[in-house]
């Protein structure tokens, strides 16, 4: 009997209706969830902030979301060479650096880059305020704590 069953199941074939998996638009994919990447296009992002074991952890957070990095920086004026040499469609940025604040550095990416998509970021969840981050010109603001994936296209996609 236990043969047979094993046969009988190596034998069943499914019907393509239930191999074709359905998509509906109220019940979205991933790829569709992450706006430009549906098309192929891998948005390239940067990241500011003074300390080195974040960056290298918002890098591989970024590229585990579908991002490219495209060069880091340290300070306010590494910022502004970095963005200047790489042109990056999204820049990470820490609201507190040692050579000035992410808001000021925000005004000054906006105003070499008006393409940019500017996210500021604070360990201190008390930093900014999402006005004061819209304020300065940049998309949002989010506390370290809370970065993730599905944060950042909410805020990148409805922008």
């Amino acid at each position: 009997m236990h043969r047979m069953l094993n046969s009988s199941f190596r034998d069943y074939t499914a019907p393509d209706a239930l191999v074709r998996r359905r998509r509906f638009p109220e019940n979205p994919t991933l790829d569709a969830l992450l706006g430009a990447r549906q098309w192929g296009v891998v948005l390239s992002v940067m990241v500011v902030d003074d300390d080195d074991r974040f960056r290298g952890l918002a890098k591989r957070m970024l590229a585990g979301c579908g991002y490219r990095t495209e060069g880091e920086a340290w300070n306010v004026s590494d910022a502004l060479q970095q963005t200047a040499q790489h042109m990056p469609d999204i820049v990470l940025v820490d609201v507190g650096l040692p050579d000035g604040d992410g808001f000021e550095l925000t005004k000054r990416l906006s105003a070499l880059s008006s393409t940019a998509r500017i996210v500021l970021v604070s360990a201190d969840s008390d930093a900014a305020s999402q006005q004061d981050a819209k304020d300065a010109g940049a998309v949002g603001f989010v506390p370290k704590s809370d970065l993730s994936c599905a944060v950042l296209h909410l805020l990148l996609d409805t922008e």
